[in-house]
């Protein structure tokens, strides 16, 4: 690999997209502005890079520089980027009806348990592998406040609600002392809300 030397171009940006996510993780490593330019900030931060990876300090990416960039940036895209997304595969019109047992619900009863806890009217379901009473009463409560038939059986449609729902409402999962209690009511608003929210990009995103 040739050293990095034009001064504007679609490499640079990468590199300093790549320079930006690991400085956020390694703060011996100044954060730089992805502006394509590779300029005096960007130099000081592929230098503080090739220090703390122990290469000859240049401010120039050669072949040595790149790999030790590689390899910090794809730990930092685990730690600093969004968590790997969930996505079971349910079968095109799969329906998980009452009484039936599949692993899914393992997950999904998990998740009901859960939203129980911020939403006091919302059934509480035991975590069991089968779409028991309990179970379908916690999808019904879900289904008729996010406008869905409330059939207590478990589709895509009620998969997407709950876990745009749970993603909304149980977020880092950290318990709070006094944990909200807020209506039943607000679930329609929490389902209408994820919707409208566009799917998240699980790249790089750099401001």
């Amino acid at each position: 690999m040739e050293k990095i030397t034009d001064s504007i171009g679609k490499p640079i940006r990468s590199l300093q997209t790549m320079l930006r996510l690991v400085a956020q993780r390694e703060k011996e490593i100044p954060s730089v502005i992805p502006d394509g330019i590779y300029g005096k900030q960007t130099m000081q931060a592929v230098s503080a890079l090739q220090k703390s990876a122990n290469l000859p300090i240049t401010g120039i990416v050669d072949f040595a520089t790149w790999k030790a960039l590689v390899k910090k940036y794809r730990a930092a895209r685990i730690y600093r980027l969004p968590a790997q997304t969930l996505a079971p595969d349910f079968q095109p019109e799969q329906i998980i009806q009452k009484g039936e047992k599949n692993h899914h619900l393992f997950l999904v009863q998990g998740m009901l348990l859960a939203l129980s806890q911020i939403y006091q009217n919302l059934p509480a379901p035991q975590v069991t592998g089968t779409l028991d009473e309990d179970s379908a009463k916690a999808l019904q409560f879900l289904q008729e406040k996010s406008g869905l038939p409330a059939t207590g059986e478990l589709d895509r449609a009620t998969w997407h609600i709950l876990a745009k729902l749970y993603r909304l409402a149980i977020q880092d999962g950290t318990v709070s002392p006094t944990p909200p209690a807020p209506q039943a009511s607000d679930v329609q608003s929490q389902s209408a809300k994820s919707q409208e929210s566009p799917n998240q990009d699980t790249q790089a995103r750099e401001s």
